[in-house]
């Protein structure tokens, strides 16, 4: 009797064939809930997967065990990267960064802040934001209308992606993999002390593009760069992990 098997794979694998992995390349943090060896469903670290041991703290996001992801209530939680200051600038006096998020959310609300302190006394300033159900981007201090990356897509999970050129002076980003038309901009980067640290889901900032309140959402990846990646790494990242959110 002939050995007969059913291989029925899913679009995932389709979708990935020849995708790249990850670029390492000035790569400070990269944080993964969907990997068991960023996140195992216990404890306060968020894992590093980057190699720099650049572990960010959960301050009060709670475990989703059956979606894993984290969920942020929108009062007071959010995860926090450890001082990256001194890596960001080394070998970068332009402060050129890359800055990929993949979210979920109906509301209004911070997903990555700048930041030297949590009292928000110091230097702070949104970077990612739902703004009335637009999703906004910059770095600081870009004025007004800011980059608009795209309408939050409430049934889905999103990518958010913010690219600054120091070489270059331009800005620009990705949303869900379509690119979104540079701005000349020239950024500022002085906080004193030397200290900052990126957050996701808040904390509440008035330096805002919009309400400045915390993230009541979801939240599963998070990667900044010291660098500005092309357009290739960019496609390269958002197609090799959207099939984590059944995209």
């Amino acid at each position: 009797m002939p050995f007969t098997y059913n291989w029925a794979p899913n679009s995932y694998y389709f979708n990935n064939i020849n995708i790249q992995p990850v670029p390492t390349s000035d790569l400070l943090v990269y944080v993964n809930s969907k990997d068991s060896s960023s996140y195992n469903g216990t404890g306060s670290t968020f894992f590093d997967l980057s190699g720099n041991g650049n572990n960010m703290t959960i301050s009060n996001a709670t475990w989703d065990s059956v979606n894993k992801v984290f969920n942020f209530n929108g009062t007071n939680s959010y995860i926090y990267t450890p001082n990256i200051y001194s890596q960001l600038i080394t070998g970068n006096s332009v402060v050129s960064q890359t800055q990929e998020v993949w979210f979920k959310s109906s509301n209004n609300g911070i997903i990555i802040d700048e930041t030297n302190n949590f009292n928000q006394t110091g230097w702070h300033d949104s970077q990612i934001e739902i703004v009335s159900g637009q999703v906004k981007g910059r770095y600081w201090n870009m004025s007004p209308p800011y980059l608009s990356l795209g309408s939050n897509i409430t049934s889905q999970w999103n990518y958010a992606c913010i690219r600054y050129n120091g070489s270059t002076n331009t800005i620009d980003g990705n949303f869900n993999g379509s690119f979104i038309s540079s701005q000349s901009f020239t950024r500022q980067f002085g906080p004193s002390p030397a200290v900052i640290y990126y957050v996701l889901g808040g904390p509440s900032d008035a330096t805002n593009m919009g309400s400045g309140a915390y993230f009541n959402g979801q939240i599963a990846i998070y990667r900044t760069y010291k660098r500005a990646l092309t357009n290739t790494e960019i496609t390269n990242n958002y197609n090799s992990q959207k099939g984590l959110f059944g995209l």
